[in-house]
Formats: C-alpha cells, structure tokens, sequence
C-alpha cells in the first residue's frame, strides 16, 4: 500500500530534451470535449505561452530593443503595450527566417511554437496537476466540494500611470477562480495545457490578521485571463462572518505532502475567526448579565447525545470519496 500512487498524482516527470513548455507535466480527467477558439481568444492564449517560456526570453529582449530603437522618445508603457501586441507576429517571422542558421537543441520545436496553436482545441473540466485536483466552476454546482480556487505567483511589471517611467518589477500574488481548462494543439502533437480563470483585482484583496481576504466582485479585465496548468496551486474560498461578500483565501496543501515544521494557513484562520467571533460579543452585556439563576435549587437533565451531521460543511479536494458520490442527489 505504500507504494500505491497518490489519488491526485499527476504522472508528471519532466521530459527531457522535450522544450519546457511542452512537457504537461499533469493529466486530465475523464473525456474532453473538441472546440473552436475565436481568433481573440486564441491570441492571448498564445501570447501567455510565448511570454512564458524561458527559451523566448533573449528573443523578448531583442524585440523590446528594437521597440526602443525604433521609438526611442515613447513611454515605457507604450512600448511594453507595443511588445505585448506586435511580438507574437514578429518572433514568427524571426523563427522561421534565422532559427536554421542558428545551432539551438530546440531549434525544431522552436519553430513548431512559433507558428502558434491550431483554432481547435480540446477543453477539459477537470485536472490533476501539482498533486491538486482542480474542477472548474461550472461543475461545482453538483458537487460537495471546492476544487476551482487558484493562487499563482507571477513576476508582475506595476506602472503607475502611462506616463511612469519607472516601472516596479516585483512577485505578485493573484487569486481566481477556475473557469475552462484549455488544450491547446501545435503541430505534430505538441500541447500545452493553460487553466482560464477569473481574477481577483488588487482593489478586491486586503490582508487582515495575517489572512488574505478577496472578493469577486472587484475582477481584473479579461486581457490576461490565462496562466500554465504547471504554474496552478490551489486555494479555498471560505465566506467571511465580519465581512460582506469577501472571503477568506486559505492555501491547500498537495495532497500527501506533509511538512511539520511550517505553520499551517489555517492556524492564521482559526484565530482570524476567533476574533471575528469575540468581537460580535458586547463586553457590557457580557459582564452585566448572569447565565445562572441562584434563586431556585438546581435541576439535572440528561442530554442525548448530538448526531453527527456534515451538512452545510465544505470539503476541500475529494478526500477518498470516489466522483460517484461527489455528485448531489
């Protein structure tokens, strides 16, 4: 039993000799479904996956250098948008052109990125990947449990307005809600897998008491909707007694990852709660009032004993229960 794999092992050892971006290192579950992407769609799609992998990065600088050469009195956020736009096209040009000539291990599955993803693509509802179980939103209706939080960490340039011209470069945390898992297809086989999802803006986040809250009703624009299945960990939503419509985002350990020394996300939340509860309580009502009356003799009642009931409870992943019974009668 030991040696049994995990309920939510993703089968993902890296390829080697396989370009990073390609090697998936998760799976499915259960049958996906083939669709069309509309051109849009499918430019942001390919976009993140460029921006995203580390064997594109020296073709980013020369084109950002170009940018600067080109234009060299605009603002730093004009060229960033220009970079952003204009690259996908331009390092298709510039693969096919000069990658022959230029001795690259992935030379071949450089150029096969290049040309971009096919329209069809295979869309998926659930995912294994980083030992998480995700599920996307549309499903969770008919289920008992919660499996389309999502927490990623990403290097973010932050401008001010247009006109900052120094940008800050720092690691920002984001949290969203899974929506579409998609699949997208190159040529001869080659995919990548890229979870969709709606993302809590930097309005709609605050710390309290060492706990993250989020609400969705403050949401970023659809612009960067996109980021790597391999990039996902997950999160758990729980609604916040003190406040309305936020929730408190509490970080989900892989499943059978087990570290003793580091103290646990939901330590933070217990006494978040805690103090959430206390302070509901009116100190003047609490030492003006007695809960005992000392005017008649006692009186003894035996009590039953409380059925055991999970009802109204949220279950984070599938704990052992087989996607028979995660389904609500």
């Amino acid at each position: 039993m030991l040696n049994k794999p995990s309920r939510n092992n993703d089968d993902g050892s890296i390829k080697e000799g396989v370009l990073h971006i390609f090697s998936n290192p998760g799976r499915p579950l259960g049958k996906g479904l083939v669709k069309v992407l509309d051109d849009n769609t499918l430019t942001k799609a390919h976009r993140y996956v460029l921006f995203n992998c580390q064997v594109v990065e020296p073709y980013k600088v020369e084109h950002l250098g170009m940018i600067s050469q080109q234009y060299p009195n605009l603002r730093d956020w004009d060229k960033e948008k220009i970079h952003n736009e204009q690259f996908p096209r331009w390092f298709k040009d510039r693969e096919v052109s000069l990658l022959d000539l230029v001795e690259n291990p992935f030379r071949e599955e450089l150029k096969v990125l290049a040309q971009g993803p096919q329209k069809v693509f295979t869309r998926y509802k659930k995912y294994i990947i980083n030992g998480f179980r995700f599920h996307t939103k549309e499903i969770e209706a008919r289920r008992r449990t919660q499996n389309s939080g999502v927490i990623v960490t990403a290097e973010t340039i932050s401008f001010s307005s247009r006109k900052d011209t120094n940008p800050i470069v720092s690691d920002v945390t984001y949290y969203g809600i899974l929506t579409d898992i998609v699949e997208l297809d190159y040529l001869f086989g080659k995919r990548v897998v890229l979870f969709k999802c709606d993302w809590v803006s930097q309005r709609g986040k605050r710390s309290e008491k060492d706990c993250v809250l989020v609400n969705f009703s403050y949401l970023m624009g659809d612009e960067e909707p996109f980021i790597l299945a391999s990039q996902a960990m997950q999160v758990m939503y729980v609604k916040d007694l003190k406040h309305k419509d936020w929730h408190i985002a509490i970080r989900i350990v892989p499943r059978d990852f087990f570290d003793m020394t580091s103290r646990s996300s939901t330590d933070d939340v217990d006494n978040y709660l805690q103090s959430v509860v206390l302070n509901t309580i009116d100190p003047e009502d609490s030492n003006n009032s007695t809960l005992v009356r000392t005017d008649v003799p006692p009186v003894i009642v035996d009590t039953p004993q409380p059925q055991a009931s999970n009802q109204g409870d949220t279950e984070v992943g599938d704990n052992n229960i087989e996607e028979e019974e995660d389904l609500l009668c």
